[in-house]
């Protein structure tokens, strides 16, 4: 058996194992995405590479047998800076989206379509766990929210294909039926920590953080200078904007989530503060917040929108926890690749059989109020949203190495490959955009013995999976269906979603 060394780690590698599997043996992780035990090695990714004795050119480790007193590194920054480079080539191309436009640009990224998906299928417990988890205040904000997702929506930009899904108005359905129930949602809240937080201020960004923090496990305490908890959602709105039964509503639900109120307090010392509670989280300009004192972006940037507030609010919850818990706080940036806007024959294909009904208009007001959606309301504009992003993020092994090693999507963003999705398997979807030609799916097709199974199709940057002489799907992947959607590393190939 060859002995080798593996980041200064000796390895008794297995007679004719592969630097990859001898990595393997010893625990060592290195990232593939072309690499599938019991097939052929592809090299086609080249995210496994590493350098061998110290040579300038770096191999693939999937298809390099080890030898004898191989030194091999695989963790040094020249060989990370190549499989980074070889991640944002593979993105370059990469007709995919992690998530939908809409929660992508929802300050508090709101999963819509899971939302919606829920709505569809008349799943009200789940949407309003969706809204409230991403929103804390989704009934309140469905009725002041400007609609920032909605500026996202395909349907809406697109022009021809109607206005855009009235997100807003969905979730103040979904948030609306919650509180007319008398069993409402909460989350379940970690054990205890006992730790005290101070949190000035009422607002939405102060309710957002108690909320995160509250869920945490921490105790919560609220202290503002008004007589009721609100901030500008109470005393800044034109009358009747924003109906105060929802907002004492969802007020309600963080109290008897274990917030506590000091209300009609000013706050006198900081550093009397500091004394009584283990941090303090200020959401307002604040004198004398220096040490051990966390102050949101609201407090510091006006911020026209509440939503933003309710985003920043629970920036800071999770800043006080990383404190608390000794650990460092790194701002959270979500990896996104994007695909951009769609040209009018990718839209129409798109949109498929989705509702080509106009935007729905909800029921008459009542008692003064704007109008909310009827359940059946709700679901027809439901019906109305494509349910864009992508169903694979969480398994999306190009998604996962990506975010890894930092790989930028958009580093040498071109011309993008045509979003085009095929659906005439009976059992798999087949995103041809999505797919990276790693090759792992032909050679699964040609082991099962498939009668036509996959190939390359094309030449050069053309070059493409498809089952050959231009048959369909279903005859190319009648054995290896389940096989090749499984293997998939960007999930290009999946399993009919509801």
């Amino acid at each position: 058996m060859p002995k080798v060394v593996i980041d200064n780690i000796e390895v008794l590698a297995p007679d004719g194992a592969t630097v990859l599997e001898a990595a393997e043996s010893a625990g060592i992780a290195i990232p593939h995405l072309c690499y599938l035990k019991g097939i052929e090695p592809q090299t086609s990714c080249l995210v496994c590479v590493v350098r061998i004795n110290g040579a300038k050119r770096m191999v693939p480790s999937c298809a390099t047998k080890v030898a004898d007193g191989m030194v091999i590194e695989s963790s040094s920054p020249d060989v990370h800076l190549a499989r980074r480079t070889a991640l944002e080539l593979l993105l370059a191309e990469h007709a995919g989206e992690c998530f939908a436009p809409c929660s992508q640009v929802c300050p508090a990224h709101l999963d819509i379509p899971e939302m919606v998906r829920q709505i569809r299928e008349n799943d009200m417990p789940s949407a309003i766990q969706t809204a409230r988890d991403a929103l804390v205040l989704p009934g309140v904000l469905g009725y002041i929210c400007p609609g920032l997702c909605e500026k996202g929506c395909r349907r809406g930009t697109a022009g021809a294909h109607g206005a855009a899904v009235a997100i807003c108005s969905l979730h103040r359905h979904v948030a609306e039926v919650d509180l007319h129930n008398a069993d409402h949602w909460l989350p379940a809240c970690k054990p205890s920590t006992g730790k005290r937080i101070a949190i000035i201020g009422a607002g939405p960004a102060g309710l957002a953080c108690a909320w995160e923090l509250l869920k945490l496990g921490h105790s919560c305490t609220i202290l503002d200078s008004h007589p009721l908890p609100g901030g500008t959602l109470r005393y800044g709105l034109e009358p009747g904007k924003l109906p105060a039964e929802i907002l004492d509503a969802e007020v309600d639900l963080i109290t008897r989530l274990g917030a506590q109120w000091q209300m009609g307090t000013t706050i006198a010392s900081i550093a009397d503060l500091r004394t009584q509670f283990d941090a303090v989280a200020a959401t307002g300009p604040v004198q004398g917040a220096a040490g051990g004192v966390f102050i949101s972006a609201s407090a510091t940037h006006a911020r026209h929108h509440a939503v933003q507030a309710v985003a920043d609010g629970k920036e800071l919850a999770h800043q006080v926890d990383d404190f608390l818990a000794s650990k460092p706080h790194a701002a959270h940036r979500r990896f996104a690749v994007r695909l951009g806007a769609l040209s009018e024959a990718e839209m129409k294909a798109w949109l498929g059989d989705t509702s080509q009904a106009p935007r729905t208009i909800p029921s008459a007001p009542s008692k003064g109020q704007s109008a909310s959606f009827t359940e059946s309301e709700a679901q027809d504009e439901a019906d109305r949203c494509r349910l864009c992003g992508c169903g694979s993020t969480d398994i999306c092994a190009l998604r996962r190495y990506s975010i890894e090693y930092s790989a930028e999507p958009s580093r040498y963003r071109g011309h993008r490959k045509p979003v085009r999705t095929i659906t005439t398997h009976p059992d798999l979807v087949f995103e041809e955009g999505k797919c990276i030609a790693c090759g792992l799916c032909v050679a699964i097709a040609k082991q099962a013995g498939e009668k036509t199974g996959l190939a390359f199709v094309g030449r050069g940057f053309d070059v493409q999976v498809a089952v050959p002489f231009g048959k369909e799907l279903a005859e190319g992947l009648q054995k290896a269906a389940e096989a090749a959607a499984k293997a998939c590393p960007t999930g290009a190939i999946h399993h009919r979603r509801p």
